[in-house]
């Protein structure tokens, strides 16, 4: 566990893919249905990932070890990986509702 706090990529990841999964979350609810801005959501989150990486780098540079460029393709990661494990909760969640 020490392990996990003391290294600020790990933390960075984690925080990230949060911060982008619940913005996700409330583009969806916010549109409503609207389905053009439902398939921009990996876009969104993925920018804002991308974003919240490079300002991570750029407030907490001791922490975040890493160039400009590999700041913003972690956070670009992170972003698209709160949109996978969306995704995987909402297709094991319909594959259990078809199996009753």
């Amino acid at each position: 566990m020490d392990w996990l706090i003391s290294n600020g990529e790990v933390v960075q990841i984690i925080a990230i893919a949060v911060i982008c999964g619940f913005v996700g979350f409330g583009v969806k609810q916010a549109a409503a249905g609207n389905e053009k801005v439902v398939r921009l959501i990996p876009v969104i989150v993925g920018s804002l990932g991308g974003i919240l990486g490079l300002l991570y780098k750029l407030v907490s540079p001791e922490y975040a070890d890493m160039d400009v460029f590999m700041a913003i393709a972690s956070g670009i990661v992170s972003g698209l990986g709160a949109t996978g494990a969306h995704q995987v909760i909402k297709q094991t969640k319909d594959d259990n509702e078809e199996g009753k």
